[in-house]
């Protein structure tokens, strides 16, 4: 061989170790970017398994929820039903009627728990300003009234923070010949009913304990 052939031949060898190199450094940099594209992908799908697994929990949660019962209301309110046996008194005045007074005197009903017997006596004043007509008639009527009220025997039952009374006997009416038919009592601040009756015209009154 001679000079000039050993020296192509160096050329070659040298040309073969390069790109061998070059190929060898192309290929790590393809793995490594291949080893990061797999990394990446599996952290995603992690991602993903985890946001459903959240959103299946939370699905399942509000399922639990939604069937569980509610909770019954408490019936009787004890705030009503251990302050209502007693008198009690309301005055107002009442478009129509006029000066109105309602006495109640409640009592609890025998052998019937948290059930209560009320005794109304319900009376008006005329008073001109508040009567429906000017009508000496049907003054004196109202005068005759306040001597005979309206006055009733209910019975009904604490439920849910109040008491409706139904009437079972009424004797005696108001001005407009008309009787209270039902009485619906809440509490109201200290020591005080709100009450409020049906009967011809109705109304609605605060009751002050007046005595046990």
């Amino acid at each position: 061989m001679t000079a000039k052939q050993g020296k192509v031949l160096l050329i070659c060898l040298g040309v073969l170790a390069a790109s061998y190199v070059v190929r060898s450094a192309v290929l790590g940099v393809m793995r490594a970017s291949y080893l990061q594209r797999q990394a990446a992908l599996a952290a995603e799908r992690r991602a993903k398994a985890q946001v459903k697994a959240e959103e299946a929990k939370k699905e399942k949660d509000a399922k639990a929820t939604t069937s569980q019962p509610l909770a019954a209301p408490k019936s009787p309110s004890p705030a009503i039903s251990g302050n209502l046996p007693g008198h009690w008194h309301g005055r107002a005045a009442i478009e129509g009627l006029g000066l109105c007074d309602l006495r109640l005197e409640i009592r609890p009903k025998d052998g019937e728990p948290d059930a209560y017997l009320g005794y109304t006596n319900f009376s008006c004043l005329p008073v001109p300003s508040l009567m429906a007509k000017r009508d000496p008639a049907r003054a004196k009527s109202a005068l005759l009234s306040r001597m005979a009220p309206d006055a009733a025997i209910l019975s009904g039952k604490a439920e849910q923070g109040s008491l409706r009374l139904e009437a079972e006997k009424n004797i005696g009416t108001d001005i407009h010949g008309c009787s209270i038919t039902a009485l619906e009592l809440m509490p109201f601040a200290t020591s005080q009913l709100a009450a409020q009756w049906q009967a011809c015209q109705g109304g609605r009154m605060i009751l002050t304990r007046a005595r046990q």
